[in-house]
């Protein structure tokens, strides 16, 4: 056998191999690599996405979290003014009242030391009448009169 001729046929059926290869093998073969890369392709994408949406979405849950915080300190704060403003009313009130009650009291008790004052100007003068009709009833000297008057002073 001659080597040129087997070598030449067997480069003739190689060629014939790779060209059917080509038009019949390779072409499924790169569109299901193709697909392959497509689809890993798109999973690292949505990947990606997934990752972008993580952060937004940390980033969101950290803004309403410090959103709801501030708006808690203020409720908080607007709870201690206004218990603060209650407080101050109610000790305004509570002053008011007990000064009402104290000179409600100074009023009675100018009543009562006028009521007193009126018994007791009611009392003397009637001693005094008693003591008055006493020495005209009587007929005393000076001397029993003065003694009659200091008894009636140590009375008073």
């Amino acid at each position: 056998m001659n080597l040129n001729a087997t070598l030449i046929g067997q480069s003739i059926s190689f060629l014939i191999f790779c060209l059917f290869c080509i038009k019949y093998v390779w072409p499924p073969v790169i569109a299901v690599l193709n697909e392959r890369q497509k689809k890993i392709a798109n999973t690292i994408e949505a990947s990606r996405q997934a990752d972008k949406r993580l952060i937004e979405a940390k980033h969101i849950a950290e803004t309403s979290i410090n959103k709801a915080s501030k708006k808690a300190h203020a409720i908080i704060e607007t709870s201690k003014k206004e218990a603060q403003q209650i407080i101050n009313e109610a000790k305004q009130q509570a002053i008011k009242e007990a000064n009402f009650i104290i000179e409600d009291a100074k009023k009675d008790i100018n009543n009562q030391i006028q009521l007193s004052k009126k018994e007791l100007h009611n009392k003397v003068a009637e001693l005094v009448i008693n003591g008055a009709e006493k020495l005209i009833a009587g007929n005393y000297d000076k001397a029993q009169n003065d003694n009659y008057i200091e008894t009636l002073i140590n009375e008073l």
